[in-house]
């Protein structure tokens, strides 16, 4: 009996010390000065530190959030951001402590909660289509639509006795091989439109342009539709931004691509005309010598307008409907392309 009652007294004691060296380390971390700087330049002892910090501060399903879907600790990295941005102080984790903790009773953090709680509950799970029901509820949990609710009830019904985490890497698959299979054929799309029609060529996305303007008046004339012309600039950043934000949007490049003729002119380009080419505009007082001067020249000719990214809906015939500059309210910009002579 003495024999147990001292293994127990020193698994107590070894405890005890355990504790009391974990307490160490939490108040030792508390005090350590964190900065974007520190996170690039030690990015191990970063790493080292945040596990610490969460192990001290946060349950498992905090410490997800906190790490991110990529493990790479976006939440702590914005958070961080933050600070440097709104503080002049130098902080430490117990600022990056408090700052978590103020953010953790917004409703879109325990939106988050709410769904990595279910997707842990779930993944210790094995299918069941018995159990599917319950399981249901914790995919809707996940934000899951019912669509893919479906989806994912097709792969459980043919996969029973496996874990959801094979569930979910059997509906990820599934997922990339549709995705293929669009690029493939959105692939093929192009290039027949681009064997039908060689004046096209590749713009960003899934997206073909006409890159004479004339060319592309014509062909709105033949096809009967309308037309859209970009006055764009290579070295234009506001125009990378709304190619970025609103032209690669699938809904936004979809519509363009089956409902308007779109024309893409680079006022920058550098391609020198032929010598018999070139002339002098009245226009922009100066001897155009390049594309770019020919394309500069239409802008301000017929649009009066000297700057990019400037956009113009045309009817077929070419005569304008409507205009618009630098935008990033996508919904803005959708109704400037939906905008008809009716309207």
């Amino acid at each position: 009996m003495k024999k147990y009652l001292l293994v127990i007294i020193s698994l107590l004691f070894l405890l005890s010390i355990s504790n009391a060296q974990n307490k160490k380390k939490c108040n030792k971390i508390f005090k350590k000065h964190i900065s974007i700087n520190y996170i690039e330049n030690s990015s191990q002892e970063f790493y080292d530190d945040i596990q610490i910090f969460l192990r001290c501060n946060f349950d498992s399903i905090d410490s997800q959030i906190i790490m991110g879907p990529k493990g790479d600790a976006s939440l702590i990295a914005m958070s961080i951001v933050s600070l440097e941005k709104n503080t002049k102080k130098d902080f430490t984790y117990r600022d990056l402590y408090e700052f978590i903790v103020e953010l953790k009773k917004s409703e879109e953090y325990r939106t988050i909660r709410k769904v990595v709680t279910a997707k842990d509950i779930l993944f210790k799970k094995e299918a069941f289509l018995k159990n599917w029901d319950i399981d249901k509820n914790l995919l809707k949990q996940m934000n899951f639509n019912d669509t893919q609710i479906v989806e994912i009830y097709e792969i459980v019904k043919n996969n029973e006795n496996k874990k959801y985490s094979e569930i979910f890497q059997i509906y990820s698959n599934n997922i990339k091989e549709e995705e293929r299979k669009n690029t493939i054929e959105k692939t093929n799309e192009l290039l027949k439109k681009k064997q039908e029609n060689p004046e096209l060529e590749k713009f960003i996305g899934n997206m073909l342009v006409y890159a004479d303007y004339d060319i592309g008046l014509q062909k709105a004339k033949e096809v009967n539709k309308y037309i859209l012309v970009y006055f764009n600039g290579y070295g234009c950043v506001n125009a990378r931004e709304m190619e970025s934000e609103i032209l690669l949007n699938p809904e936004i490049q979809k519509y363009i691509n089956d409902s308007l003729v779109f024309i893409n002119l680079f006022v920058d380009e550098r391609t020198k005309l032929n010598e018999d080419e070139k002339y002098f505009s009245d226009v922009l007082d100066k001897e155009v010598k390049t594309i770019g001067d020919k394309r500069f020249e239409i802008e301000v000719k017929y649009y009066k307008c000297n700057f990019q990214p400037f956009f113009v809906l045309l009817d077929s015939d070419g005569k304008e409907i409507t205009r618009i500059a630098y935008t990033l309210n996508i919904k803005k910009f959708e109704a400037f392309l939906k905008k008809n002579k009716a309207q």
